[in-house]
């Protein structure tokens, strides 16, 4: 059955703070700013959602998505 999925409701909130990261942060830079900044980010992010039902979909999306990006800086990306 399709959930009906607003905001105020943790999964949606959370996956509406999970695209804007990704917005945010899609595009690996070289430079310890935007490394500094991504991991404050991501840091805030799964402390905001940290005693909520999607707290491990949090914090393995964010690893995820880290991961993700330095692959790319290693292949020459961004």
């Amino acid at each position: 059955m399709k959930a009906d999925l607003k905001a105020g409701n943790s999964v949606y909130d959370a996956m509406t703070d999970l695209f804007k990261f990704h917005r945010e942060y899609g595009e690996p830079e070289h430079e310890d700013s935007y490394w500094s900044k991504l991991i404050d980010a991501a840091s805030e992010l799964n402390n905001k959602y940290k005693n909520t039902e999607v707290a491990g979909i949090v914090s393995r999306h964010l690893v995820a998505t880290m991961a993700m990006l330095d692959k790319a800086v290693d292949k020459g990306k961004g």
